[in-house]
C-alpha cells in the first residue's frame, strides 16, 4: 500500500512561523490510526483533533501527546454512518485525505457538520475504483457537491497544493523505513486531486483584515523556487510509517 504524507500542510505551517497567520489549529476527518495527525501534532500546531470511525484504528492510534486533561490533542471515535457530529470549536483548517470516496453519499451530510468548523477544507477524493470507494467521481461532481453545501472553491489555493504537493513526490527520506530504490509517490492523492474550499461562515471570523493578507503573502511565498520545503522540518519519524 502506499504511503501518503501530509506536504501541504508542510508548507502552511512553516508559513505560520514567518507570519504568525498559517494553519494552527485543524481538524483531521477520516484519520485513521493518525499517521497525518500525528504529523501535524509533532510539527506543532496549537490544537489538532482527529476523528474516525473505525474502533479498532482507534483503539491503536499512534497520535502522540493525547492526555486526559490536556485538550489541544484529542482523538474521537465516531462512524458517520450512524450520524452526524459536531466538534466543539472552529478550526483554521479541515483536513480530509482519502476520506470521501469510503463514505456513500446518503451518509455525507453527517460529516459536512464537521467540515462547517473549518474556515479551509482541503478534500481528496477517488477518480478510479478501490477497496470500498463507494463514491467515485471527477473533480466537477465533488466540487458542485461542495458548493451545493455552501463552500467556496477556491481555484487558486487548490491548484498551489498541487503543486506544491508535487514538488515532495519524489522523496524517499519522510520515514526511517523508506528505501531509496522503491518509488512511493509521495501525496499521490494531493498531487492528483485535492480540492480547497473556503467555508465563509468561519472564515470570516478567523482570517480577517490584515490577517488574511499575511495569509495571502504566505502562498505566495509558497510558490516561489525559492521556498525551503525541507528545511528544518525534522520528517524522519520512526512512528509515520503507516497509511490512514
Amino acid at each position: 500500500m502506499q504511503t501518503q504524507y501530509p506536504t501541504y500542510i508542510y508548507a502552511l505551517i512553516y508559513c505560520g512561523k514567518i507570519t504568525n497567520i498559517g494553519v494552527k489549529s485543524l481538524l483531521d476527518v477520516g484519520c485513521g490510526k493518525g499517521v497525518s495527525t500525528s504529523w501535524f501534532v509533532l510539527h506543532g500546531l496549537e490544537f489538532v483533533q482527529c476523528v474516525e470511525g473505525s474502533h479498532d484504528a482507534v483503539s491503536h492510534t499512534i497520535v502522540p501527546n493525547i492526555t486526559d486533561t490536556d485538550e489541544r490533542v484529542t482523538v474521537v471515535e465516531h462512524d458517520f454512518s450512524r450520524g452526524p457530529w459536531w466538534p466543539d470549536r472552529t478550526v483554521d483548517a479541515a483536513w480530509a485525505v482519502e476520506f470521501t470516496e469510503h463514505v456513500g453519499r446518503n451518509f455525507q451530510p453527517n460529516y459536512i457538520t464537521a467540515f462547517r468548523k473549518a474556515a479551509l477544507i482541503f478534500v481528496t477524493h477517488s477518480n478510479w475504483g478501490g477497496w470500498h470507494h463507494v463514491e467515485v467521481h471527477d473533480d466537477d461532481w465533488w466540487r458542485m457537491r461542495w458548493e451545493a453545501a455552501g463552500f467556496v472553491y477556491s481555484e487558486g489555493l487548490t491548484m498551489a497544493s498541487r503543486k506544491i504537493a508535487s514538488r515532495d513526490q519524489g522523496l524517499k527520506d519522510l520515514t526511517l523505513d523508506m528505501e531509496r530504490d522503491k518509488l512511493y509517490f509521495v501525496a499521490q492523492h494531493i498531487v492528483l486531486n485535492v480540492q480547497v474550499f473556503i467555508n465563509p461562515m468561519v472564515s470570516v471570523i478567523i482570517f480577517s483584515g490584515i490577517c488574511f493578507t499575511s495569509f495571502l503573502e504566505c502562498f505566495i511565498v509558497m510558490n516561489t523556487n525559492s521556498f525551503p520545503f525541507s528545511a528544518d522540518l525534522p520528517m524522519n519519524s520512526p512512528n509515520l510509517n503507516n497509511t490512514n
